[in-house]
């Protein structure tokens, strides 16, 4: 398995999780699962979404791996998402997924730019700094965190986590990206293919 193949599989591996993560938010949030203590079930859904965001660093790490090794030896052991986006983007300012839609033009499918209603690279951080900060207990002598506003947000952070993902690209390097489907027509499971530009003399 080739360097590509073998870290698309990788990238593939972070979105099967994150769908896992969702389900559980899902779950919750249709009163299907509950801890019973309702700050629990706030609190479990905000640790699933800061960790979908670790796992959109992992993915955008996992595709610039050969770059991102060069910067940092031990590359084995990152896991804040607002230091991997930083870093990332310092080798490969294009590293964020694109949400895309298909569109079919007679014999070939044209992407799409979604350009509205998805989770952009900022606010992606923010969310990860919001979250991050209410996994903490509340200091008695100090305002304690408003539930109510994560109440409103957490369906509204999966939804355009959502549309984020659903069908994306990912740029690898220039001239190869990969293409990646969250739920194929196959079995329903995230999928991806390697797409490389091709010379008009390959054409």
């Amino acid at each position: 398995m080739d360097n590509d193949t073998g870290n698309l599989q990788r990238y593939i591996d972070q979105m099967v999780l994150i769908k896992k993560r969702q389900e559980v938010i899902w779950n919750i949030l249709s009163r299907k699962t509950t801890t019973g203590f309702f700050y629990s079930d706030i609190e479990i859904c905000v640790l699933e979404i800061r960790k979908i965001i670790e796992l959109i660093a992992m993915g955008s790490l996992v595709s610039n791996m050969e770059k991102y090794s060069t910067i940092h030896e031990k590359y084995q052991n990152a896991w804040n998402a607002k230091y991997i986006f930083n870093d990332i983007e310092r080798i490969n300012p294009d590293f964020y997924p694109k949400p895309i839609d298909i569109k079919k033009t007679g014999k070939y499918d044209e992407f799409v730019p979604v350009e509205k209603n998805y989770l952009h690279k900022k606010d992606a951080i923010k969310v990860y700094d919001k979250c991050s900060a209410f996994l903490h207990e509340d200091n008695p002598f100090k305002t304690s965190h408003d539930v109510s506003y994560y109440v409103k947000n957490i369906p509204l952070w999966d939804s355009k986590i959502i549309n984020l993902l659903n069908r994306h690209t990912v740029r690898i390097y220039d001239d190869c990206m990969y293409f990646i489907s969250m739920r194929s027509e196959k079995d329903g499971n995230p999928h991806g293919a390697i797409f490389k530009a091709i010379s008009k003399n390959e054409q």
